[in-house]
Formats: structure tokens, sequence, C-alpha cells
């Protein structure tokens, strides 16, 4: 049963990452575009930074717990995915924008799901059993 959980868990991350790397290429893709407008630019370095959460989360950087404690949790990612879903707009290929658009709300849908279900969420940290047991300890 381990050994389910911990392919399960190392699916997801990777999952999780690749959806990162191809946030980032698409939006790659408006500086790549002849005449982008400036709208579109700032879109896109805004999505390249939301792509960049989704690797540093995926890779459990210890940064990221204290200000992005959402991305502890699949519920939490599930929605993350989705809402990067909206901002993906402005792509300069329209059919990569909407190929991106579907799989990151399959994704997001599917991680919200694992939430529900309690499908490979043994690793899970929850942030706010983690902050309860901090102010314990604070207090003795």
């Amino acid at each position: 049963m381990a050994s389910t959980d911990n392919q399960c868990e190392n699916f997801v991350r990777v999952l999780g990452m690749v959806m990162g790397v191809a946030f980032i290429v698409l939006s790659l893709l408006v500086y790549i575009k002849a005449d982008p407008n400036w709208e579109a630019c700032i879109r896109a370095f805004y999505n390249i930074l939301l792509g960049l959460l989704m690797i540093l989360a995926e890779t459990k950087w210890k940064r990221i717990k204290p200000y992005f404690g959402f991305m502890l949790t699949y519920f939490g990612k599930g929605l993350f995915y989705i809402f990067c879903a909206g901002l993906a707009f402005n792509a300069s290929v329209k059919i990569l924008q909407y190929v991106m658009q579907g799989a990151l709300c399959v994704v997001g849908v599917g991680f919200i799901l694992l939430s529900f279900f309690h499908i490979c969420d043994k690793k899970e940290e929850d942030p706010t059993k983690r902050e309860s047991l901090v102010e314990e300890e604070d207090a003795v």
C-alpha cells in the first residue's frame, strides 16, 4: 500500500511540474510574437510567475509554506490551477490557449477530487494543524 501511495504522490508532483512548465512556455510565446501589446506582456509575466509557483510548490521548497499555504493541500492546488486556467487567455496561438485552459481545468478538478476522496493524501500536510501545533508549543 505504501508503494502505491508513493507512486500516486510522485505522479501528482510530476503532473504539477509539467503543468507549471507548460504554463511558462505558453506565456513565453507572447514575447516571441512579432507585435505584442503591453497588456499581454504584463499578463504573460504574471503567468510566468504563477508557473514558477506551481513548480516550486511541487518541489516542496520551504519558503512556499509560510506565504502560499493553500498550495500544501490538494483542494488549494485544485482551486489555484482552475484560477490559472482563467488567466491563460493571452496565448498568441489560440489552439494552445484552449488546450492549456482545458488541461489546467482537468488537473484542477482532479486535485479537488483527490482532496474529497482522500486518495494518496497520506503525506499531505494540513496547514491548520501545523498552526495549532505551533500555538500549543508557544503556550507551553
